[in-house]
């Protein structure tokens, strides 16, 4: 990865909360997640994930 030292890629822990769970023709599917950093502040390269949405099947 570029930016990295040593080419080395980083690595920081998170916290991932999956919600609006919707049920489409038997099987059941998260609509959103959510991925926090856990213990402090993402690094500056890191995305901002604090609501992704998922993709989920039509009904």
């Amino acid at each position: 990865m570029s930016g990295c030292p040593d080419d080395q890629a980083s690595s920081y822990r998170v916290e991932v909360v999956l919600s609006d769970l919707t049920k489409r023709l038997g099987p059941a599917y998260y609509r959103h997640a959510a991925v926090t950093p856990v213990g402090s502040p993402a690094p500056f390269w890191a995305e901002d994930l604090s609501n992704v949405r998922l993709g989920v099947p039509k009904a």
